[in-house]
């Protein structure tokens, strides 16, 4: 995987506008019904989102298990 090549970096930006767009929504969602005192500044859904991608990667170089290859 090129992490410069210029159609990955398009597909990787469009999925990580998502992510944030729909955890934003969730945390929005969340205020409506009382759980959180709001309004949720998108640098909440920022930090959402970094802690889910770092809490992915970890487990990912912490796994004892490989990942089965199709």
């Amino acid at each position: 995987m090129d992490l410069f090549d210029p159609e990955f970096h398009r597909h990787a930006l469009a999925h990580s506008r998502g992510m944030r767009s729909g955890i934003k929504a969730l945390l929005a969602e969340a205020v409506e019904a009382g759980e959180l005192c709001g309004p949720i500044p998108d640098s909440l859904a920022r930090a959402v989102q970094a802690m889910m991608g770092g809490s992915l990667l970890r487990g990912r170089l912490t796994a004892k298990a490989r990942p089965r290859t199709a």
